[in-house]
Order: C-alpha cells, then sequence, then structure tokens
C-alpha cells in the first residue's frame, strides 16, 4: 500500500508485521485449534494486507479487492466477538443463549440508529457514493453493535467474580480496545468524510497497533492454564453470592430454553 502520508505508512507496515507475528504465536504456543475464530480473522486479514501492499489507495487494483473483502472480515471480527462470549460464557449455557438474544438485539438498534442518522446525506449521494457509505455505514452499524456487546461482557466480567481464563480476558480486552478505536474512526468517517478520513484512519490503525502488541507480548500457553477473577471490591463473603445468584440464574435460563 501507498498510504497518503508517511505516519499512515508506517502504521499499516507495523500491523501487517504484528498481525503476522501473532498468528505466528498462537501457533507456536498451539492455539490456532483452541481460538479459530481469532486464527482465521488474522490469516485473512494478513492475506489481504499483502495483497494490497502494491497499490496506491486511490487505484481500482486497491479500492475493489478492499470493497469485496471488508464485508468478509466484519463478519470474521463477528465470529471472534462470538468466540470469546462462548469462552467467558463456557460453563453457563442459560446466560449464552441470552446473549445471542442480546447482540441480535444490539445488531438490529444500531442498524436503524445508523440508518436514522444518515438518512438524508445518503438520498442525495451519487450512485458510487451511496455504494461505499452504505460499506462505511454497514461496518459501523456491526462494529458499534459488537463494542456494546463487549461492552456488556466486560460488565458481566467486572461485577460477577466468575474465574475466566487469563487468555481470554487478554483476548477480551485487547479486541475491546480495538473496537473502541475503529468505532470512533468510523463515526468520524461518517460523519464528515473529507474532514475526518484521515484523522480517522490513523485513529483506526493506532488501535490496532496497540492491541497486537499487547497480544504479541502478553500471549502465554500458561495462561490457557491459569484462572483470574476480576472483582470489584468484593468481599469474599460477597463473591460467594453473587456466584450463587450467578448459577441460580443461569438455571432458570436453560430450564427455559
Amino acid at each position: 500500500m501507498k498510504a497518503p502520508g508517511s505516519l499512515e505508512e508506517i502504521l499499516w507496515i507495523t500491523n501487517m508485521v504484528l498481525t503476522v507475528g501473532v498468528l505466528v504465536r498462537l501457533a507456536m504456543l498451539r492455539l490456532i485449534s483452541t481460538y479459530p475464530a481469532l486464527s482465521a480473522f488474522l490469516a485473512l486479514q494478513s492475506v489481504r494486507s499483502f495483497w494490497l501492499l502494491p497499490y496506491s489507495v486511490n487505484t481500482n487494483e486497491y479500492a475493489i479487492p478492499y470493497i469485496f473483502t471488508e464485508p468478509v472480515l466484519v463478519l470474521s471480527r463477528a465470529l471472534v466477538v462470538f468466540e470469546l462470549y462462548e469462552k467467558i460464557l463456557s460453563g453457563y449455557r442459560g446466560l449464552s443463549v441470552l446473549s445471542r438474544r442480546t447482540m441480535s438485539g444490539c445488531l438490529g438498534v444500531s442498524l436503524v440508529l445508523a440508518l436514522a442518522a444518515h438518512l438524508r446525506e445518503f438520498l442525495v449521494m451519487s450512485p458510487k457514493a451511496k455504494f461505499l457509505q452504505g460499506l462505511n455505514l454497514f461496518e459501523s452499524t456491526v462494529f458499534t453493535a459488537l463494542l456494546f456487546f463487549l461492552v456488556i461482557l466486560a460488565a458481566f466480567m467486572l461485577y460477577y467474580p466468575t474465574p475466566i481464563r487469563k487468555n481470554v480476558l487478554l483476548h477480551s480486552w485487547a479486541f475491546s480496545a480495538y473496537f473502541a478505536g475503529t468505532a470512533v474512526a468510523l463515526y468520524l468517517s461518517n460523519t464528515n468524510f473529507e474532514a475526518w478520513n484521515r484523522i480517522a484512519s490513523v485513529t483506526r490503525m493506532s488501535s490496532a497497533t496497540l492491541s497486537l502488541m499487547a497480544w504479541c507480548l502478553l500471549l502465554r500457553k500458561s495462561w490457557e492454564s491459569e484462572s483470574s477473577a476480576i472483582s470489584v471490591n468484593h468481599s469474599k463473603v460477597s463473591q460467594e453470592r453473587l456466584l450463587q445468584q450467578l448459577e441460580s440464574l443461569n438455571m432458570k435460563l436453560e430450564r427455559n430454553r
């Protein structure tokens, strides 16, 4: 990719190297099969980055592959989030069903809000601009919904002191940071593309760089067997009470499936 600015070019190359680095690290630690969705996302991201590397961003050779591969990558990111919640709620089948319904509701609400916010400008655009803006809105909608879902998962982990594998915690916080940066970037781009596109691009790539660095530096094989509970100043008695409430809620939801 021949980026329009040196900072974007540095971030782009850095992200490429780090993405491959995380994928290699997962393979070396024999965690590919443990996190197949995350591994597939990283592999797809790497393939597209190397594919687009020789082309300038303002050419059809770059734009066409980007447009047609972006929905695939958006779907792969969604699958990573689903994989995370399955890992977090692996011992609570009833709660996992509730999470699926929450996810569907988030996507529906985000879609309506995104369309309502940009409907007027969308109607007066040229057909080409409508296609690009539609893709941008689709991506923004999915990212917003997934970020909201991750916030719910984070609130769950903070409130209920249930033990969670340390690698799962790492994936959760790293991906949440990535989604937060990307959601902000997409919001800026949708608000005023010409004014905010450069800043949005740097914001998005910077959040990806930080998340990938966290994965590269902190990922551990031993963390698959080590668990940690995030407690918000709960006493031991309070922790036991909350876990009992969680188990009771899970059993009720599982009976009502």
